[in-house]
């Protein structure tokens, strides 16, 4: 199989990494190797109070990362369950079931080893395009705090600021739901349509189902979910194979919560992990023609992408390109995307909206005239 970085490799103390970032070093060996590039050791990286590692390209110069703990030059020992706890992970969790808890993944030490990696192949890709980009510095602690930031937002918004502390709400009263026969399970849908027609067919009131649909849109931005006793007690009476027919029905889909243990034992999994979750297409031939030159200070400066997309993953994504200095141009649903109006508001749009769209320019047509509106949003408006 061809993997785009097969001629790159990353070069680090892999098996010396300082304590607290063991996690992150292991993932970065792992993400770089499902991209096709070797991983090799050298004990001459080591630093007192981070980790570090080279990219070495064919087409560029050698990229220096290193990924600190809280910051640069900062000596306090750091571990998953601390920096968790320090940047509200913990409390965020922890809403639905009444109290702090951590994540029982190495959630952070997975998303820093993502955007180091991530941090020093634009650093190439800004080599390539003509500018002077050697070296790259993040922090575990900024990568928490990146993933929790529209959490941090609404807590902060200057209107109605939301209150993040866990303990508010019954721990029982949402999902995973329960099947008669013990099978524990998430549904999932973006329509309001297939939920209102798929709790009709376990009995449920269409007015009592749109009170549980109103909490169910929003779980992902209030990261709760509760929902009315007689959804829960629905498909408490109803075995999971029967849940799985109307769920196809009514066009959502069911998926039952696992183990790893059971997951490691489905045929694709071998797979993924050993190349990942990509497949890559390739076309023409290498050594073709170089992307356009640089414009900026940031390593994809002068790129422009285009996003279309919605929810909390896709932008994410592309607030990532932007905070990397590329140009993205968010096109939303006629109207604009329905989160700008999710309280808590600062200043005329949803805390949480204008926290992974900030960096962004937006485009959408406004019902009902069609008329084009363009949106230009930088780091003033945050």
């Amino acid at each position: 199989m061809t993997r785009p970085l097969i001629d790159c490799s990353l070069q680090a103390a892999f098996t010396a990494a300082p304590p607290g970032f063991a996690a992150a070093c292991h993932r970065l060996g792992y993400q770089a190797g499902a991209l096709g590039m070797r991983c090799e050791q050298t004990e001459r990286l080591q630093t007192a109070y981070g980790f570090s590692f080279d990219l070495h390209t064919p087409f560029t110069k050698v990229v220096r990362t290193t990924l600190h703990g809280w910051g640069e030059g900062e000596s306090r020992p750091i571990s998953e369950i601390l920096l968790q706890a320090a940047s509200g992970l913990m409390s965020v969790h922890g809403r639905a079931t009444g109290g702090t808890r951590p994540l029982g993944v190495d959630y952070v030490s997975t998303l820093a080893s993502v955007q180091a990696l991530q941090g020093a192949i634009a650093c190439a890709v800004g080599q390539l395009r003509g500018g002077r980009f050697d070296r790259c510095n993040l922090s575990l602690y900024a990568a928490a705090l990146l993933a929790i930031s529209q959490y941090l937002a609404g807590a902060t918004a200057p209107e109605d600021a939301e209150q993040l502390l866990p303990g508010r709400l019954f721990a029982d009263d949402h999902p995973p739901f329960v099947s008669t026969d013990g099978v524990r399970f998430e549904l999932e849908t973006l329509e309001a349509g297939p939920w209102l027609h798929f709790w009709a067919t376990v009995g449920v009131a269409q007015e009592v189902a749109g009170l549980g649909w109103r909490s169910f849109q929003l779980r992902y931005a209030k990261a709760i979910a509760p929902q009315p006793a007689p959804l829960l007690a629905a498909v408490a009476s109803l075995p999971y194979a029967r849940l799985s027919e109307l769920a196809k029905e009514s066009g959502i889909a069911l998926c039952p919560v696992r183990t790893l243990a059971d997951r490691a034992r489905d045929p694709d999994t071998a797979l993924l992990l050993s190349q990942g979750p990509w497949t890559f297409s390739f076309t023409g031939q290498p050594g073709g023609e170089r992307p356009a030159a640089s414009s900026g200070n940031l390593p994809l400066s002068g790129l422009t992408i285009v996003e279309s997309c919605r929810r909390i993953q896709g932008p994410l994504a592309g607030h990532l390109l932007a905070s990397l200095g590329a140009k993205v141009i968010r096109v939303e649903p006629p109207g604009g995307d329905p989160l700008r109006g999710m309280p808590p508001i600062a200043e005329g749009c949803s805390a949480r909206f204008d926290a992974l769209n900030h960096l962004k320019a937006s485009l959408y047509t406004q019902a009902p005239e069609h008329k084009l509106c363009y949106l230009f949003h930088s780091e003033s408006t945050q």
